[in-house]
């Protein structure tokens, strides 16, 4: 099967141009071809068809070979160009290939013509070839620099949440990287994201000088209908939404001139703590028009962004426990201790700060000294409070114990110890914790009931005792009585 070959023919005569072709065929070709003598009719045809070769007469009534030349170039097509005259000379030639040119034939030389034809299609071909590879390698280096800003940019947004533990300087750092990396006018955080509150606020903020803050810091907003449209739109998207000219969404007309902003993309943020927040760019210097280079990076800074959200609202939520069960544990008198065990022996021992207000002994005196805990307890009952140790480091529960301690004041204490351990799954100990507390007031109340009660017993004793003397000197009256012959004084003695 033959080859087509689409030439277009740039000639004013008719006879010359089927000449010229039937020189073609001899060649082995199917020939297409149309043939034009006019710049018009030529700019038709390159737009019209897509044409494997050229040939152009040099002189024509109307049109001439040079610019043919230029209209070709104008055009941006790669194909090959053979000017065939039977009047060019030899200056004009050279002047035709420095316009662009692939090679001139002489109608009288037409032997040259299918040659010349068969070396520009190869050239041709090696030239698209090229052009190709060059494109594709120019879009692999344009790729790559995609991806290496793609990957700076993240990088820079994760120095920012990684940097810090407090929830507002993340916030902050966060949306100076996004201000920077789109080179945005305004960069925000609204909370919260759900049409269906009484208001809003926007906790974070970063803009650009020249277009300041639109908001207070942590005003609250009233809702409105178009604010709470355009949250309906951010919670229905899977990702980010693109408002303004030229993007997905048209902007919301209230909000943009109350705030100033001629574009915005935004997307609803879903931490795992509290409600939706909105993240969202404001171009306020011109309408930009949002790539899909841009959105895939904001949505991935929103995804990271959301995930921070996530760890730091759940940790400031933790130090805000934390705080208040402080506070509870600093206003109770009891004080606590932990133990950390390890291979059966203690390594580490942390105090609470209350334990100054039971001992006069601050945590930083215990770090100091490691055997203050047994120091300053009462010599009396140290073997006691080992004995207790020894058994709870090897694993044994023990009901609370009761015993005395030297204050750093040199005042005696009394204190109870209650401990509760903590085992692995294997059974072994890994700390135990403790709560001791002064129970001083309650022992001396106890020591003074039973001297009460000692104090109430000897009384008793000592009222039974005359009782039953004072028996005894009734019935010796009695007896007396008798032996006189006279009448008994106590007769219930002698019943």
């Amino acid at each position: 099967m033959k080859t087509v070959l689409r030439i277009l023919v740039i000639e004013d005569s008719e006879d010359d141009a089927l000449l010229v072709l039937h020189q073609i065929k001899k060649g082995g070709y199917d020939i297409e071809y149309e043939r034009v003598e006019t710049a018009e009719r030529m700019k038709a045809a390159l737009k019209d068809k897509k044409w494997d070769i050229i040939l152009s007469d040099y002189k024509m009534p109307c049109f001439n070979g040079l610019e043919a030349l230029t209209v070709l170039k104008e055009s941006g097509i790669d194909i090959p160009f053979i000017v065939i005259s039977g009047t060019i000379g030899e200056d004009v030639a050279v002047e035709t290939m420095k316009a662009g040119a692939h090679d001139y034939i002489m109608k009288n030389n037409l032997q040259r013509l299918f040659p010349a034809i068969e070396r520009e299609l190869r050239e041709s071909k090696s030239r698209a070839e090229r052009k190709l590879l060059e494109q594709k390698q120019k879009q692999a280096e344009q790729d790559r620099l995609a991806h290496l800003r793609f990957f700076e940019c993240m990088d820079q947004v994760n120095r920012a949440i990684q940097a810090t533990n407090d929830l507002d300087q993340m916030m902050s750092d966060v949306l100076d990287a996004a201000l920077a990396v789109f080179d945005c006018d305004r960069a925000f955080l609204l909370y919260p994201c759900d049409p269906d509150a009484d208001s809003w606020k926007v906790p974070m903020e970063r803009v650009k000088p020249e277009y300041p803050g639109v908001l207070a810091l942590g005003l609250l907003m009233p809702m409105d209908a178009e604010v709470a449209a355009t949250l309906r739109i951010l919670l229905d998207s899977d990702g980010p939404v693109k408002f303004g000219p030229g993007n997905g969404y048209p902007l919301p007309a209230d909000v943009a001139e109350r705030f100033g902003f001629k574009s915005f993309m935004s997307m609803a943020l879903h931490p795992k703590v509290g409600k939706p927040w909105q993240f969202g760019l404001h171009q306020c210097s011109y309408p930009h028009v949002w790539t899909h280079e841009e959105e895939r990076l904001f949505q991935e800074i929103g995804r990271r962004l959301s995930d921070a959200l996530t760890s730091l609202l759940a940790y400031r939520e933790l130090r805000e426990s934390e705080n208040r069960y402080r506070r509870i544990i600093e206003g109770l008198t009891d004080y606590q201790y932990s133990v950390r065990v390890e291979n059966g022996r203690p390594v580490e021992t942390t105090q609470s700060p209350t334990c100054a207000t039971v001992t006069g002994y601050t945590a930083a005196d215990f770090a100091a000294d490691h055997y203050l805990w047994i120091r300053m307890v009462a010599p009396e009952d140290r073997e006691l409070v080992r004995e207790r140790v020894q058994q709870i480091l090897a694993g044994k529960e023990i009901p609370p114990i009761e015993h005395r301690i030297c204050r750093k004041d040199g005042k005696t204490r009394w204190v109870s110890d209650t401990t509760i351990l903590l085992k692995d799954a294997s059974g072994n100990l890994l700390s135990y914790d403790g709560v001791i507390k002064d129970i001083t007031e309650r022992k001396e109340a106890e020591e003074k009931i039973k001297q009460q009660l000692d104090e109430l017993l000897r009384w008793h004793n000592v009222t039974l005792n005359r009782e039953g003397r004072a028996q005894e000197l009734k019935r010796e009256v009695n007896q007396l009585c008798a032996q006189l012959g006279e009448p008994i004084r106590y007769p219930s003695q002698e019943e």
